[in-house]
């Protein structure tokens, strides 16, 4: 009688040591599956990053030429349609870098919800690249920047001017 009892209790022990393999495959194939979810979003948000960048870069450049030929050719404002078209760009490379940022926070907030659904470790997280993305930094420091030389086109100082709006008929100093 004991070995009928003994050799059941091995088929539960083996089906609960195969059930507790399985789970663990199972828990390292969703964080292997998060992780490169997380990884793609930061290739992502690397070519949104250049793409903007260049918009961004174009759109002061293309400014602040014209504003040096101004400056140079001695008349008292810069062409309002470099303005224009420095601005337009800027404004898109902003555009186009606030949603690039949001969609990698969006990911980043859903990848911490499955991560703590799965039960996995909260310890995991901070460790995981989706919560310490230094391209995430690298976008935010990006987009103030680009915020920066929108206000030195906008208020004008870049051209030595302190703090005066584009339209107002204010002298320049």
């Amino acid at each position: 009688m004991t070995a009928p009892l003994a050799k059941a209790s091995g088929q539960s022990r083996s089906r609960s040591e195969k059930a507790a393999a399985e789970r663990e495959i199972e828990l390292d194939e969703a964080r292997d599956g998060l992780l490169r979810r997380a990884m793609e979003a930061d290739r992502l948000l690397l070519a949104v990053m250049q793409c903007s960048l260049s918009l961004i870069g174009f759109g002061f450049t293309i400014y602040q030429i014209f504003s040096d030929a101004a400056a140079r050719t001695g008349l008292a404002r810069p062409s309002p349609l470099a303005r224009l078209v420095g601005l337009t760009l800027l404004i898109l490379g902003l555009i186009l870098l606030s949603g690039g940022l949001w969609g990698r926070l969006s990911i980043k907030q859903d990848h911490d919800a499955r991560w703590t659904r799965l039960g996995l470790d909260a310890g995991d997280i901070s460790h995981s690249p989706v919560a310490n993305s230094p391209v995430l930094v690298v976008g935010g420091l990006l987009f103030l920047v680009a915020a920066l030389a929108l206000a030195a086109i906008l208020f004008r100082v870049a051209d030595g001017a302190t703090l005066v709006p584009w339209g107002s008929g204010a002298p320049r100093l």
